[in-house]
């Protein structure tokens, strides 16, 4: 698929622990101020724990939107179960949004379905502007399981 903005898109390579620290930094960071009220340290170790649970599930994909010359230059990335499907997470560099990085990384994974409609796990104010006119719908209870 081509990207209307020029980006490139790939797995995350999870022996890369530069690529790892980014989206786990990134989606920690991002998450925090929607995430109950406890202190950092806990809130970090916390949900530090429940993302490796959420992405190591099967079926489970990390893409990551990148440079497409220079492949460790990283714009964003979509945490995603393809089949279902569901978007755990979407996160996007502050000086790439509203470039539509973002939504070419839901056009790369959503490709195939043709409801046009999807599952969004973490909910952001950001996220909700972003999600919910593309097809998105909150279901909070598909990743209940995966709580510490």
């Amino acid at each position: 698929m081509s990207s209307s903005t020029g980006v490139a898109f790939r797995e995350i390579d999870f022996n890369n622990a530069s690529e790892v620290g980014f989206c786990y930094k990134s989606w920690l960071g991002s998450y925090k101020n929607h995430a109950d009220v406890c202190p950092y340290s806990v809130y970090r170790q916390t949900y530090q724990a429940y993302l490796d649970r959420i992405i190591k599930r099967d079926g489970c994909s990390v893409v990551l939107a990148v440079h497409p010359e220079h492949t460790d230059q990283i714009f964003g990335f979509i945490c995603v179960e393809r089949e279902s499907p569901v978007v755990h997470y979407i996160y996007v560099k502050e000086d790439y949004r509203r470039t539509g990085v973002g939504t070419d990384l839901l056009e790369f994974v959503s490709q195939g379905n043709d409801t046009g409609s999807f599952a969004y796990t973490f909910n952001t104010s950001l996220g909700r502007k972003f999600l919910r006119p593309r097809g998105g719908r909150y279901a909070p209870k598909l990743v209940r399981n995966e709580l510490p």
